[in-house]
């Protein structure tokens, strides 16, 4: 067979459907359709517990962006940290991939528990069914599984529970609901909160498939079915509340047990409450950073907010995105929904 023409025979059969488009690597690329006023979003909890309160917070900001809700049907069950046991969190994921008049999922919190049930997801289903899916923290696991299973673009953005702001509903507005806005990200220098400023590690710039989230996640996923693939990717990195030798020790087990110095770029996040508790006995969150990471000689920049922050932007994983390493400034210059 002329590998040559059967290739192009390939991209030509893809250029003929408008939304699934081909990567890097020949794999298919598919766009959800997009989110409208007036749809109905599932709101579950595929890991940690939740707090009534929490419930009503998540259900209170789907319909402030003008979404009716369907809740889960294990939502309020606890299983000690979990939100149920596996078996009633997966029915509740599967559920919302198999009812028709679901458009979008919500993930009202993260916590622990999404790679619990990963060797047990159907994602024929979730193939057959692409949807909007929403979450940060744990529900990493599920984003970046499910991109790399299936094709489907995913959202790390804000959950159900988190907090709510101008910064983050905008851009994850652009991304789920929009089909045709070219969204560009700024870094965010807000007056009245305190982050850190963007530090260019290595400066440069790249394009490739966003992928990553939260670092335990990325950590935890190594060396298992589901691990995540680097190699020509732009990574985005973030943790919150880890001391530095835990930063280390999870940054060193991903460089040194996956293909993280074959992507095309870094982007870290805000690593809030990862400074060290005794100063004169630890490295610094920064020293760590760059003594993990700066040894790979690929772009790199920190401080950007996403992840574990209250004004945090969305990632949309499996689709493409340009990285300025110097400035931190992102462009997802391709539509992430159909």
């Amino acid at each position: 067979m002329n590998r040559r023409n059967f290739n192009a025979s390939i991209l030509a059969a893809a250029a003929a459907y408008k939304f699934i488009t081909v990567d890097d690597f020949g794999k298919k690329k598919i766009l959800p359709p997009r989110l409208n006023p007036g749809d109905l979003i599932g709101i579950i909890s595929p890991a940690g517990v939740l707090t009534e309160e929490k419930i009503q917070t998540s259900i209170d900001k789907a319909i402030s962006y003008g979404f009716r809700v369907k809740e889960g049907k294990y939502l309020r069950k606890k299983f000690g940290y979990l939100a149920g046991k596996d078996e009633q969190r997966l029915e509740d994921f599967h559920s919302m991939y198999s009812d028709p008049e679901v458009k979008g999922i919500w993930c009202a919190r993260g916590g622990y528990g999404c790679t619990r049930i990963l060797d047990k997801i159907d994602f024929r289903l979730i193939k057959k069914n692409p949807k909007v899916l929403i979450g940060y923290s744990d529900i990493t696991a599920l984003l970046n599984a499910i991109y790399q299973r299936t094709g489907i673009v995913g959202f790390h953005g804000p959950l159900g529970a988190s907090e709510d702001n101008t910064f983050s509903r905008t851009i994850l507005r652009d991304l789920t609901m929009n089909v045709e806005k070219r969204v560009t990200i700024e870094p965010f220098y807000p007056v009245d909160t305190s982050y850190d400023d963007v530090k260019s590690i290595i400066p440069g710039q790249a394009t490739g498939i966003a992928v990553g989230g939260n670092l335990s996640l990325i950590a935890a996923m190594v060396g298992t079915p589901y691990e995540i693939k680097f190699k020509d990717k732009i990574v985005f990195i973030e943790d919150v509340g880890e001391e530095p030798y835990r930063i280390d020790r999870m940054l060193t087990q991903v460089v040194e047990s996956s293909d993280i110095a074959r992507a095309r770029g870094i982007v870290l996040g805000q690593f809030s409450g990862c400074n060290p508790d005794n100063p004169e006995r630890s490295l610094s969150l920064m020293q760590v950073l760059e003594d993990r990471l700066k040894s790979l000689n690929i772009p790199c920049v920190y401080g950007l907010n996403f992840g574990h922050v209250a004004h945090n932007f969305t990632i949309p994983i499996g689709a493409n995105v340009n990285v300025d390493f110097r400035t931190g400034k992102i462009l997802v210059p391709d539509q992430t929904v159909r």
